[in-house]
Parts: structure tokens; sequence; C-alpha cells
């Protein structure tokens, strides 16, 4: 006779199911597999890729699966070794966080402690502060580029802004033709080495 007890029981059990990844086949699994083991975990799903590569499939399928269990009323948690392990960008995190905690899916990592979901309040803060670092992430990246491209002083299609202008080719013309300057002089006049004027010269006499 079987014991529906124990069927209701086996039914509810949580499913946990373990993240591992490394970025290139040359790095071992080794140790997250191990961690991930200890914490009782037999169902691991390995991924060999970079996290800033949006295409994991082992990460996606995980991701639709785990929603898809939850949402059918399974309790589904994802453990991971550490946080970067599930991915390199926070907002990628943070948006895959807040899937799951629509949708009632768990998430732990064994190493930063703090990020727990489990559908408590202080899981819900530590979303919003990951949304907020994640905001300021890419604010932070957004200047950095703007100050690169400027640094660097690029044009808005990749190349680089003409060193010298027309007016400028000219007035050190002027400067050698008329005034009898040398070329380094009168390079050293409109800002630029003897070289490159001589190149804009050569370029504007065509």
């Amino acid at each position: 006779m079987r014991d529906k007890t124990r069927d209701k029981t086996r039914r509810f059990e949580m499913h946990r199911i373990g993240y591992a990844r490394v970025s290139s086949g040359s790095q071992d699994l080794k140790t997250q597999k191990e961690l991930l083991t200890a914490e009782g975990i037999s169902d691991i799903r390995i991924e060999v890729g970079s996290g800033a590569k949006s295409n994991r499939p082992v990460f996606a399928t995980l991701v639709e699966e785990a929603i898809d269990a939850a949402t059918a009323g399974e309790e589904i948690e994802i453990v991971v070794v550490r946080l970067d392990r599930w991915g390199r960008s926070l907002p990628d995190v943070v948006s895959t966080l807040t899937r799951f905690s629509e949708t009632g899916v768990r998430f732990r990592s064994l190493t930063e402690s703090g990020v727990t979901l489990d559908g408590s309040p202080s899981s819900m803060l530590v979303i919003t502060l990951l949304a907020a670092a994640a905001s300021y992430e890419r604010t932070l990246m957004m200047a950095r580029v703007a100050e690169a491209k400027k640094a660097k002083g690029k044009t808005a299609n990749g190349g680089r802004p003409r060193a010298l202008t027309g007016k400028m080719v000219e007035r050190a013309r002027a400067y050698i033709e008329i005034e009898n300057m040398s070329v380094p002089t009168a390079a050293a006049k409109v800002g630029v080495s003897g070289r490159t004027l001589n190149r804009y010269l050569a370029e504007f006499a065509k």
C-alpha cells in the first residue's frame, strides 16, 4: 500500500540546482562542484563560457526551466558558489534575480551570504540594492567611455579629428614662405610636430 503522506512530502520537496561556470576549458570546475556537492546538491549544471557573453545556453535554459517549475508550483532554488559565476554583468544579474523574485524562484550564493532570494522582505531589499548598484555601474561605465573618447580625441564615427584645419595649414605655409621660418618652428606655432606639418602641407598641396 502506498504511503500518501510520503508522496505528498516528495511532491513539495525543494529542488535545488547548482550552477557552476568557468570562462574557458583550461580552468578547473572541481572546486565549484565540490562546494555545491557539500551543500547536498546533486543536480549541478555546468557551463564553459564568459559570464559577459549573452549566449550562454546552459544559463538560459536553467533560468527558463526554474521559472516554469516555480510557476507550476514547484519549489526551486538556484545555488552558485559566487555571484560572478552567475554573471559578470551586474545589470544582467539583477534582471534574472528580479524575474526569480516575481515568479518565486529562490536563489543563493554560497560566498556572498547576503545575496539570498527567498521571498522575505530582506531578500527584496537585496534586489533593490543590487538594482541601485547596477544603475550606478552603468552610469560610471558611460562616463568612462565618454572620457576615453574625449581623451583620445575620437569623433562620433570612431575616427580622429583633423590635427590641422585648412586655415591652420595656410597659416603655417605663410610662416614658412613669407616669414622664412623653418618647418619645425612653423609647426610649433600651430601646435604640431614638423613631421605632421609636412604631411599636411603635402596633402593640401594636392
